[in-house]
C-alpha cells in the first residue's frame, strides 16, 4: 500500500495530506451553502478576497443563476448574519441565496473513496 501512495503523490493524484477538522468540536455547528451573483468582471476579485475568510471552506464557480457557490461554517446564526451582510457590501456582489444545512448525511472533502 505504501508504494501505491508514493506513486500517487509523485504523479500528482495526491496533492497534499491534511488534517480532518471536526468543526463541531470547535463550535462551528452551522453549515451554509451560499449562492452568490456577482457583476460581470468582478467574480475573480470577489473569490480571491472571500477565500481568506475563516468561515469559508469551499468556493465553486458554477453554471446557472448564481456565479459562485460558497460552503461556509458558522458558530451561530448571528455570525452567519454578519457574514452575509458583509458580503453584500462587497463591490460587485448583486445578491445571495443562502441555504442552511439541517443534517450532514455525508461530508468527505478528501474524496479518498474515489481511489
Amino acid at each position: 500500500m505504501h508504494n501505491r501512495i508514493e506513486k500517487m503523490v509523485k504523479s500528482g493524484v495526491i496533492e497534499k495530506f491534511s488534517p480532518v477538522i471536526n468543526h463541531r468540536k470547535l463550535s462551528f455547528v452551522l453549515t451554509s451553502i451560499i449562492g452568490v451573483k456577482v457583476k460581470g468582471g468582478k467574480l475573480e476579485n470577489f473569490e480571491e478576497k472571500i477565500s481568506y475568510n475563516k468561515n469559508v471552506v469551499g468556493i465553486y464557480d458554477v453554471t446557472g443563476e448564481y456565479d459562485a457557490i460558497l460552503i461556509a461554517k458558522f458558530r451561530d446564526t448571528d455570525e452567519l448574519d454578519v457574514f452575509i451582510k458583509g458580503m453584500l457590501k462587497e463591490p460587485g456582489v448583486e445578491r445571495t441565496y443562502t441555504q442552511t444545512v439541517l443534517n450532514v448525511v455525508k461530508e468527505d472533502m478528501g474524496s479518498a473513496n474515489i481511489l
